[in-house]
């Protein structure tokens, strides 16, 4: 009788024992159920709410692409073939320079969805060896093409103050309003990006443009800086620096078209 009820006594502190140690677990388990539905549920509301925010950014890249696809914009490489334009001092000839700015200029446009035409794409130009049919040739062109914009990529040159002339400079016509606001956003855009200081905006009222003149299309000059100036010659030399200057000559281009803020 004694051993019954020790065994029964034995049998009843296991019993509480267990409960000690299986009822928390089983709540532990109940718990970290709900948790990791808690926690399931929450990453399908984070992968849901991305997959809407990309398909959002896709319609609007879309959208951006199709308006963008309705602009042209005519890139003009300065000087060419038989015209080497102005040189540094290490050799570097202007044509070879605006050729690789301009190039690398309408490869960032056509990423963004900009139809995009040239003057010329090599050293070799379709054009007679002299001045006068070479700036009427660029001209016919541009107002053939009937482009949105027109600009044309050159660097600039000094003799004076020992090389220290420095920066870039957007020209633009008095006779065409749309040019200057054209010629704004190119300045602004190459301030930002400081490779060199800014000149501000010339118009043809200081020196007379064959290009800004006899274009019928809003059109601009780029001086992307002096090739005279060692500074300015190390980056317009550099194909980092080329890069540099196409990005913002591609900025100041998209934003005048308005597909940039």
């Amino acid at each position: 009788m004694k051993r019954n009820i020790v065994q029964r006594h034995a049998i009843f502190f296991t019993l509480i024992v267990l409960c000690f140690l299986i009822v928390p677990a089983i709540r532990e388990s109940y718990a970290q159920d709900r948790m990791d539905k808690k926690e399931a549920q929450r990453q399908q509301k984070l992968m849901e709410e991305y997959q809407k925010q990309q398909k959002q950014k896709l319609a609007k890249e879309k959208q951006r692409k199709q308006k963008a696809a309705k602009f042209k914009v005519m890139l003009d490489a300065g000087h060419g073939g038989y015209d080497a334009g102005s040189e540094s001092k290490e050799g570097k000839k202007e044509k070879d320079i605006t050729l690789s700015i301009t190039l690398k200029t309408g490869e960032l446009l056509k990423q963004e969805g900009v139809q995009v035409l040239y003057t010329r794409e090599s050293d070799t130009v379709s054009w007679k060896s002299n001045n006068v049919d070479d700036l009427n040739t660029r001209s016919r062109m541009a107002n053939a093409s009937q482009a949105d914009i027109f600009v044309s990529i050159h660097t600039n040159y000094s003799d004076e103050a020992k090389d220290k002339t420095a920066g870039s400079e957007v020209w633009y016509s008095t006779r065409q309003s749309d040019s200057k606001k054209i010629a704004e956003h190119m300045e602004l855009a190459l301030r930002a990006d400081g490779y060199t200081k800014s000149r501000g905006l010339r118009d043809d009222r200081e020196a007379f443009l064959s290009l800004l003149y006899y274009n019928q299309i809003p059109s601009i000059l780029v001086e992307t800086g002096f090739i005279s100036n060692p500074k300015d010659a190390s980056i317009l030399s550099d194909a980092k620096g080329q890069e540099r200057i196409a990005q913002a000559i591609s900025t100041g281009i998209l934003k005048a078209l308005g597909l940039k803020n």
